[in-house]
């Protein structure tokens, strides 16, 4: 009975998890802490595929793809609505090409890490609220309010309030968290991540 359990496990697990390898790995825990996957990811750079790089270019060009598609619709949509025809709004939620918003924003956030030998790009502000941030004592959105230019900080903490109250701010939060743990200085990360410091 076990045996077949764990059979039935296993191919759970490959559902949920459709990476290999170190990628696999980085996944599991993505699935739980993105932030501490980020930070092991740079820690061990040389580990992802480098093919990953490729990947997550062709992701970011269908996702901006799919964009331009959205706002297409809908300019089209509000020509036809001031004509008095109003089709169905079935547009769909994600990044708009059948992928898994969060398998995309992975792909994306790993091959960004693989192009840039452990180091995105970021910002100097970002970079000093990063452990308050990781070790739970900041919102990485508050963090991302307070990095913002002065000018576009009372805009950002509307849109992010709209994002709670229509329930979309998880992927916001996500795309923080990201931004926040690449900005972490990389002799900071086995202070958040002690196991790296035996690979």
């Amino acid at each position: 009975m076990f045996g077949i359990f764990g059979k039935v496990l296993e191919k759970f697990t490959k559902v949920t998890n459709p990476f290999q390898g170190y990628l696999g790995e980085l996944w599991t825990v993505w699935s739980t802490d993105a932030g501490r996957a980020i930070l092991m990811a740079r820690w061990s750079w040389q580990n992802i595929p480098e093919e990953l790089i490729h990947q997550s270019a062709a992701v970011q060009q269908q996702a901006q793809a799919a964009q331009m598609s959205s706002q297409i619709n809908q300019q089209v949509n509000a020509q036809l609505g001031s004509m008095g025809i109003f089709p169905g709004s079935g547009g769909g939620g994600g990044f708009g090409f059948g992928m898994n918003p969060d398998h995309a924003m992975f792909i994306m956030t790993m091959g960004s890490v693989r192009a840039h030998r452990g180091n995105p790009p970021t910002s100097h502000g970002l970079a000093q609220l990063a452990e308050p941030v990781l070790s739970g004592q900041m919102d990485p959105l508050e963090a991302l309010v307070a990095t913002a230019p002065a000018f576009t900080q009372a805009e950002l903490v509307s849109a992010i309030q709209m994002m709670k109250m229509v329930g979309m701010d998880q992927l916001l939060r996500l795309q923080a968290i990201i931004q926040v743990a690449s900005a972490l200085p990389r002799d900071r990360i086995p202070a958040f991540v002690p196991e790296v410091d035996n690979t």
